[in-house]
């Protein structure tokens, strides 16, 4: 009896210890899970044709979103840095042709997409800059 007591309270102590580690297929967020190219389709904004977003996140933490029109030869690309705290991550980006204010995005991974949760409104208008999806 006092040797199962032991094997029981030392088998309750492992699994407090497992499942303090996760259980597996956990989800833990970090920034590995947001480093990488996502892609976003939007109308663009002077009507007709569309836009392709291509946001790059950097494992050195820098970030890049370039724009490119259907229709149009080139892209216009922002670049400045992220970061990433829970299930969210925020970009801040300086403007390429420095007429525009910096502009901060912010981001909830959901699943395989990047969601936007904040931004200018002013720039991006109430549909945002889109949903990303990993490419």
């Amino acid at each position: 009896m006092r040797r199962s007591r032991r094997t029981l309270l030392a088998l309750a102590a492992a699994s407090l210890v497992v499942a303090a580690c996760g259980t597996p297929g956990t989800f833990i967020p970090d920034e590995r899970n947001f480093a990488g190219v996502w892609v976003a389709t939007l109308p663009a904004a002077s009507g007709g044709g569309e836009r392709t977003l291509t946001l790059s996140l950097n494992l050195d933490s820098s970030a890049t979103l370039a724009t490119r029109f259907s229709g149009r030869e080139g892209e216009t690309a922002d670049r400045g840095s992220w970061s990433a705290v829970g299930l969210r991550v925020t970009v801040s980006l300086a403007t390429a042709d420095d007429r525009r204010a910096p502009q901060r995005l912010v981001f909830e991974l959901r699943g395989q997409e990047l969601v936007p949760v904040d931004w200018n409104r002013a720039l991006w208008g109430e549909a945002g800059p889109g949903t990303y999806r990993r490419r």
